[in-house]
């Protein structure tokens, strides 16, 4: 009987380039797909979705067949987080890349880029080819004294396919980024001292259920976002009820927010021009001394004028 992997052996490769396809169903070439994302603890989650017929005989008493009518693949896992390589998928999530810069879709845009994984165990088997992969949401995380991570998911093409002469790269040793290597101004007052957590998290909402068929394949076709799609910064950070900053989330005040995760020389900075500081749940105590803490939503808007609102990143080189 065969080996079966082990965890520790699951690889999951990228473009380190963080290539997108030319088109729907035009999948990147193997040598395009040349690094690994370091795993989290988190188990991956790899599925493939399907919405079938149930045939039963002419009693209604027993199944006689399943006929696939759609299917697609999901995959969801947790990554130890790199500036480069957030910057890189917030290119995929927001779906402009411009220089440094990594802007939302416009209104009128709605089909998010595809790229092309590889999935599969190092262990000499030939490794699954996952093509039009497109992001659905995007969770960064961090808490003082902690690590900063990532979590993401991916909805594409429901059948895919061994791939041949594919070796995974090494996995490379990454450098930890933490919340004290980065910086957090809200209103251009700086609160990074006293930001205990926070949470960015962007979602494209997919319209993945009926909208990517057609009567001329069970496999998607298109994968595009909702009209409308979601994303906040939740901030967990000192101070107690009554002070300026939570008065000005009792009264949802207007302000702008930037957020930089690393260093300023290799580092990514998510900011809005303009977002509503809200109350997140009450006052509480956190920490070791459960010193009094607010928990804060900053949502941000759009401002007509400017093409880079809602929410932008930018890759700090």
């Amino acid at each position: 009987m065969p080996a079966t992997p082990r965890r520790s052996q699951l690889r999951i490769a990228h473009s380190s380039t963080f290539a997108v396809q030319s088109a729907f169903g035009t999948e990147l070439a193997n040598a395009a797909i040349d690094k690994v994302f370091s795993l989290s603890d988190d188990e991956p989650k790899f599925e493939i979705v399907t919405r079938d017929d149930q045939i039963k005989d002419c009693t209604g008493q027993y199944i006689v067949d399943e006929i696939v009518q759609a299917r697609k693949c999901r995959l969801s896992f947790g990554i130890e987080a790199e500036a480069s390589v957030i910057a890189g998928l917030l290119g995929w999530f927001f779906g402009v890349v411009s220089a440094n810069d990594r802007l939302m879709l416009g209104p009128t845009v709605f089909q998010p880029p595809a790229t092309t994984f590889i999935y599969g165990h190092n262990d000499g088997t030939q490794p699954l080819k996952l093509k039009d992969m497109v992001a659905e949401a995007i969770t960064i995380s961090g808490r003082v004294n902690d690590r900063i991570r990532a979590t993401v998911s991916f909805v594409g093409h429901g059948n895919p396919v061994a791939t041949t002469a594919y070796t995974f790269p090494d996995c490379a040793t990454i450098t930890p980024i933490y919340l004290k290597d980065g910086a957090f101004s809200v209103n251009s007052v700086d609160y990074l001292p006293d930001t205990r957590e926070f949470e960015f998290s962007f979602s494209n909402n997919l319209l993945s259920e009926e909208d990517p068929f057609t009567l001329a394949s069970v496999d998607i076709q298109r994968l595009e976002r909702a009209d409308e799609r979601d994303y906040s910064l939740k901030w967990t950070v000192f101070g107690k009820p009554g002070d300026a900053l939570h008065l000005a989330a009792v009264n949802k005040t207007k302000y702008p927010f930037s957020f930089r995760i690393g260093p300023i020389t290799n580092g990514v900075t998510i900011s809005a021009v303009s977002a509503i500081l809200k109350q997140n749940g009450g006052p509480k105590h956190d920490g070791e001394a459960r010193r009094s803490a607010l928990d804060l939503l900053l949502l941000p808007i759009r401002i007509a004028a400017d093409a880079n609102t809602p929410v932008k990143g930018v890759r700090n080189v």
